[in-house]
């Protein structure tokens, strides 16, 4: 652990090494983040990837996979995975769309309404430790440019 703090601290001063690598950094705050906030929220019996799905699926009606697996920059392959537990858990439901058959929609129940709300709290007490460890204005920043380079790397 001690070589690895000390790896980063090179990073950190631009020294040349696997840590100039966007991707590995990216990837590792990634897995670093969804370990702490899928231990906040095991209470609830919901990972971090299942919360994020019922918070896009819950403002409406629901929404074409397309969709969903757009809003995730998730693979189709990908998002049908996670979805099963979901679905076997009765938190989503998946249709055809009436309007089109080729195309499937994903919709939160009301169970899957109910575990979103229990979650919440704990999903806020993940969002206040990462805070607390990167500083209210730095978590801020951090998001704000995650999200613009997201925009900026759209296929």
């Amino acid at each position: 652990m001690k070589k690895m703090a000390t790896e980063i601290k090179a990073a950190q001063n631009d020294v040349p090494g696997p840590y100039s690598c966007h991707c590995l950094v990216a990837r590792q705050m990634a897995r670093q983040l969804t370990r702490s906030y899928d231990r906040r929220l095991r209470p609830a019996g919901i990972s971090v990837g299942d919360f994020s799905i019922l918070q896009f699926l819950s403002p409406g009606e629901g929404m074409t996979m397309a969709d969903l697996g757009a809003s995730l920059f998730m693979e189709r392959t990908t998002l049908v995975r996670n979805l099963r537990p979901l679905t076997a858990a009765g938190l989503v439901e998946v249709s055809r769309d009436p309007q089109e058959s080729r195309r499937h929609m994903v919709a939160i129940t009301a169970t899957g309404r109910h575990k979103l709300s229990e979650a919440a709290a704990l999903w806020s007490q993940a969002q206040e430790e990462f805070e607390a460890a990167a500083g209210g204005a730095e978590a801020d920043e951090i998001r704000r440019r995650s999200l613009a380079a997201l925009g900026l790397m759209q296929d």
